[in-house]
């Protein structure tokens, strides 16, 4: 317990809200709270996001009660709108996962606020924080993503980070109370999902102790951030000016920053264009912004990035909200199922479409951050009769050299693995290197190029 004590506030017997989803890690949150705060000052509060079936969520809601009934504990549940959180999703270009996150956390801190309470707590436990830190460590996050699940980040706190998920279980069994389980917990659609279920089992065989290892490089990381802080605040600085209608960043000091420093300045950037301090920003698209910024990014040139825009003007960049049409020039990261090209066109990802209108890329031979944009007189693509530059491709399809921006080049870290030239008269050609056998062809996502709607 002295552990855990450490993780608790001393003024949280003012009230606390706590995230209670009925699992059996918010069953031991509600456990653990009881004894530093009295429970008249405890709300638990069920978010419904109405993305699992009826019958599944009403059983969860009456064992929530039942159990919040035999802890004595103030149980609030909030129920989503049917097709809101897909609907959330859409709007913000996220998906469902981090959208679900987000007004999960909305509703938690507009409870709070109407009780007038100074904390929320979630059931985040050791084993959360060894998922998190291997998902990023393997999406190559820096030192300071490192420092992995905050025990505490403003009025959110997480006095059960140094618990493990046995122990848990344990103490909710040790009160005799039963907890729900998330069916969506054993879908592997979801990262998080096949990280718990297919790569922690072979790391743990290995490295028996690979929590606490992993806890250690977090609190490690996270020793590094008062040594970072004055470097990043400067870079904030000299780079970040914020406006009603976007953020602009200045180019010089931006490239003269170190890269960590840098990634940090763009995370506050988005923050201040989004105004969700704490809102989610995938590394991938901060490694993608930065990455063209060393690459020389042209004036005009315009990238999108989860449901924002950014242009290069003179020595800024202008980051706004929403997206747009891209022109000469555009590079867009394809992270969504549409993304807007130039001539009032989109790219369109399907997963199930039998017609091969497009091109089908095999995702086992691509090296992420996979984008869409305009030709260039330098490109080449390696096919199966060799390597071709671009520029002889289309002009053996007789593009017009004005018109040859508007076809999309598909490009990862590797180089090109693809052109979509069928729709402008041309032909679709796709890398070696990413070529599918006939019979996987089917199952393989399918890039084409479509009017774009409306």
């Amino acid at each position: 317990m002295n552990t855990i004590e450490k993780m608790v506030p001393h003024d949280i017997s003012r009230g606390v809200v706590a995230a209670f989803s009925g699992g059996a890690d918010s069953l031991a949150l509600l456990i653990t709270l009881l004894k530093f705060v009295d429970n008249k000052n405890i709300v638990a509060l069920y978010v419904n996001h109405r993305l699992r079936p009826e019958e599944e969520l009403k059983a969860e809601e009456a064992l929530n009660r039942h159990n919040c009934r035999a802890l004595n504990i103030a149980l609030e549940v909030v129920t989503l709108e049917e097709g809101a959180v897909e609907r959330c999703a859409i709007e913000r270009g996220k998906g469902i996962e981090d959208v679900a996150r987000h007004l999960r956390y909305r509703a938690l801190n507009e409870t709070a606020e109407r009780y007038n309470y100074p904390y929320i707590a979630t059931g985040h436990t050791l084993d959360d924080q060894g998922e998190t830190l291997l998902m990023r460590l393997l999406q190559g996050a820096g030192p300071l993503s490192m420092g992995g699940i905050e025990p505490q980040l403003g009025k959110v706190i997480r006095p059960l980070l140094t618990m493990q998920r046995g122990e848990v279980e344990a103490l909710v069994k040790g009160h005799h109370l039963e907890w729900s389980t998330d069916s969506t917990n054993l879908e592997e659609a979801y990262l998080r999902n096949q990280i718990r279920h297919r790569l922690i089992p072979v790391v743990k065989e290995i490295f028996p102790n690979y929590l606490e290892s992993l806890a250690l490089v977090g609190e490690r990381n996270r020793s590094l951030t008062p040594l970072l802080q004055p470097l990043i605040e400067e870079g904030v600085t000299q780079v970040l000016k914020a406006y009603s209608d976007r953020v602009e960043l200045d180019l010089i000091p931006l490239e003269n920053l170190p890269r960590v420093a840098a990634e940090q300045v763009v995370y506050r950037g988005w923050n201040l264009l989004t105004n969700e301090e704490g809102s989610r920003f995938p590394f991938r698209f901060v490694t993608t912004l930065l990455d063209r910024v060393e690459q020389g990014w042209g004036e005009g040139e315009v990238l999108n990035l989860s449901n924002t825009t950014i242009k290069r003007s003179n020595s800024k960049l202008v980051w706004q909200l929403g997206r747009e049409a891209l022109a000469f020039g555009y590079l867009s990261l394809i992270y969504s199922k549409r993304t807007p090209l130039g001539g009032k066109l989109d790219l369109v990802v399907e997963d199930n479409r039998d017609d091969e209108v497009g091109v089908r890329l095999d995702p086992a031979t691509l090296t992420p951050p996979l984008v869409a944009r305009s030709f260039r007189e330098s490109d080449t693509i390696t096919l199966a009769d060799g390597t071709k530059k671009v520029s002889s491709l289309l002009g053996e399809w007789k593009i017009d050299p004005h018109e040859r921006w508007l076809i999309p080049v598909l490009e990862d870290r590797n180089g090109v693995v693809a052109i979509l030239g069928e729709p402008f008269g041309g032909r679709n050609r796709v890398a070696r290197r990413c070529l599918l056998p006939p019979l996987a062809r089917n199952g393989a996502p399918l890039y084409s190029v479509v009017e774009t709607k409306g």
